[in-house]
């Protein structure tokens, strides 16, 4: 992909990804007292920058299950530091 271009994620099914989606998930949890479960990465893109950025559309269950949603995350990685950052998380 182009340096600071958005490029779409072709396996959402990626091990790395699910990782992705679920820090997302988790860490929107913490901030928010949430209790949303992460179900699945819908679809998503990856944009390299000092790092990678990715945005995934997450699907979640709120409730215990009850209801599902789709949300919007954005995280920031740069694996050789071990380093991520929940940059954005919204409900679409």
């Amino acid at each position: 992909g182009l340096l600071g271009g958005w490029s779409p994620i072709t396996n959402t099914k990626d091990r790395q990804i699910i990782s992705i989606g679920k820090f997302a998930v988790d860490e929107y949890n913490k901030e928010t007292k949430s209790k949303l479960t992460f179900k699945k990465v819908v679809k998503g893109e990856t944009q390299v920058v000092a790092g990678t950025n990715y945005r995934l559309v997450i699907a979640a269950a709120k409730d215990g299950g009850y209801r599902s949603g789709k949300y919007l995350a954005v995280v920031w990685e740069k694996p050789w530091e071990n380093y991520r950052n929940l940059t954005s998380f919204k409900k679409l």
